[in-house]
């Protein structure tokens, strides 16, 4: 796939964009297994010529084709929050800056080489739709990341749509269906190399679950683990309040300085709601949700918010979650210096 690659940017300059930049990311799947990944997915010479074939046809498209995805995106609820902030509401300038990389992606599939450089922006991708990088490169605070079940089946949308598109400029039906078909090839072969970093960043969970049984077998602790953060980060109240048990008890420093009151425990439903409006209206910045990954034993589930992230500093928490017929009994929240120096500040108001 030999081309002028200054000659296929959608834009001199696009925001995050780094293909090829030293600090980008590295693939764990090396050059030999990404050949292996493209005799499985039967991914050939011809493809490739096939796909400059289609980038010819989509280079002057390309914003219209990711307006068509997105526009199917806008109608399916819980695909549109993940480019929306925790009002609810479309964040302007991620929508702007992750629609010139999209657009980008497709001239990349068509034309770049699929070398280490290609392969390493792969990952880098798929990073920033888990809680590693997700949100970091446009600085906004949205849903903490995107569930691989929901990338793997919009990738159904994206081959399907890009087909009229393919067929738009005249070219014969066998030529559009190889274009197609090399198409489709690549975005299979993507979609492989994109659920790395999802196995990759639930490397510690899963060992820990082996240990107790195989993985997954524990579906109430994996969803209670991912929905609570999720929530929490678009200060959602209403639904942190379902995962939680009636009588439910939370002990956290923040109910003593928040509720005003010598203990740091609230109980029901009630007092949670209470505590939890107080914190959407008044949760600092600084307050932010990188985590790795979580230890159960099936029954109690804890997981850390470390000081040192990738891309800086977050308040720093242990959370211990107690959990019965699916449900959070019991819930305690263990505080750090960093996080501690927050309240010490009041930077809660």
């Amino acid at each position: 796939m030999n081309t002028t690659i200054a000659q296929r940017m959608v834009a001199d300059e696009i925001p995050a964009y780094t293909y090829g930049a030293p600090d980008a990311a590295r693939s764990p799947v090396s050059m030999a297994e990404l050949q292996q990944l493209k005799q499985s997915a039967g991914f050939t010479a011809q493809d490739e010529e096939y796909l400059r074939m289609a980038g010819d046809v989509l280079a002057d498209r390309t914003r219209e084709l990711v307006d068509t995805w997105r526009g199917v995106i806008s109608k399916v609820p819980h695909l549109a929050k993940h480019s929306r902030g925790p009002d609810g509401k479309p964040i302007s300038h991620y929508s702007e800056n992750s629609g010139l990389r999209f657009q980008q992606w497709i001239l990349d599939t068509c034309y770049r080489p699929y070398d280490q450089d290609w392969l390493n922006y792969q990952h880098e991708i798929a990073l920033r739709h888990t809680e590693v990088k997700k949100n970091k490169a446009d600085g906004v605070q949205s849903t903490p990341y995107v569930p691989l079940r929901d990338i793997i089946a919009f990738t159904a949308v994206i081959n399907e749509t890009v087909k009229p598109f393919l067929a738009a400029k005249g070219h014969s039906q066998p030529d559009v269906e190889k274009m197609h078909g090399a198409w489709c090839k690549s975005v299979q072969l993507q979609t492989a190399l994109w659920a790395e970093a999802y196995i990759d960043g639930r490397a510690v969970q899963e060992s820990t679950q082996l240990s107790n049984g195989a993985p997954g077998s524990y579906p109430d602790i994996e969803r209670i683990y991912h929905e609570w953060d999720e929530a929490l980060s678009r200060n959602d109240v209403a639904a942190i309040l379902k995962l939680y048990a009636p009588d439910a008890e939370l002990e956290s420093p923040l109910v003593s300085h928040l509720l005003s009151r010598e203990n740091g425990i609230v109980r029901g439903q009630a007092e949670l709601r209470e505590l939890l409006e107080i914190v959407a209206a008044r949760k600092p910045e600084i307050r932010q949700y990188y985590r790795t990954g979580y230890f159960t034993d099936g029954q109690k589930m804890m997981w850390e918010y470390p000081h040192a992230t990738p891309e800086g500093e977050q308040m720093d928490f242990v959370e211990v979650m107690e959990i019965e017929k699916g449900l959070i009994r019991k819930h305690r929240v263990y505080w750090g210096w960093f996080g501690f120096n927050v309240l010490k500040k009041n930077r809660y108001r």
